[in-house]
């Protein structure tokens, strides 16, 4: 009699320890933004701008380090390049970025900004191989989607500038 008072008390404990709470589907995993990810469009007020020119965005998590550099036809950067920190919601799917430094071609360096310039970004799509984000500022729109590329993103500007030969 003892030994079923001992299982009835022992089973609500087993049945709430071995069920999981949250109606027993999977949590969603979040992919990692870090990586190379190089731009298959980059729409600017409904203009593409990649017109042989190639561009890239660099991102590594652990610093909240991001960079750009965009080459244009020629395989030269630009001063479009840019680079900074940022910030992202637990699910990644928005973040505001900061830019502190922008390329300069003819120095061939990287400068500091005397003002940065901070963007929220809405992240539409982050899997393992693509990075899809969107921005508004200033009265305009842009529109970038990219793939992951196998080389290792840069984590800090001293490692930038045709850090990738292409």
């Amino acid at each position: 009699m003892k030994k079923l008072i001992y299982i009835l008390m022992c089973s609500p404990i087993i049945f709430f320890t071995s069920c999981s709470s949250g109606g027993g589907g999977e949590s969603p995993s979040v992919n990692s933004i870090e990586g190379t990810w190089q731009y298959d469009s980059w729409i600017f007020n409904g203009d593409q701008l990649l017109n042989g020119e190639s561009a890239y965005l660099f991102v590594c998590e652990e610093q909240e380090f991001w960079a750009t550099e965009i080459y244009d036809v020629n395989g030269s950067i630009t001063n479009y390049s840019s680079a900074g920190t940022y910030t992202l919601n637990n699910d990644k799917t928005e973040g505001t970025f900061t830019a502190t430094q922008m390329f300069d071609p003819i120095s061939f360096t990287w400068v500091a900004l005397n003002l940065p310039q901070t963007i929220s970004v809405s992240i539409n799509k982050l899997d393992d191989d693509e990075l899809d984000i969107s921005m508004e500022y200033s009265g305009n729109v842009e529109i970038i989607t990219t793939v992951k590329t196998p080389t290792e993103p840069p984590c800090e500007v001293g490692q930038l500038t045709n850090s990738l030969v292409y």
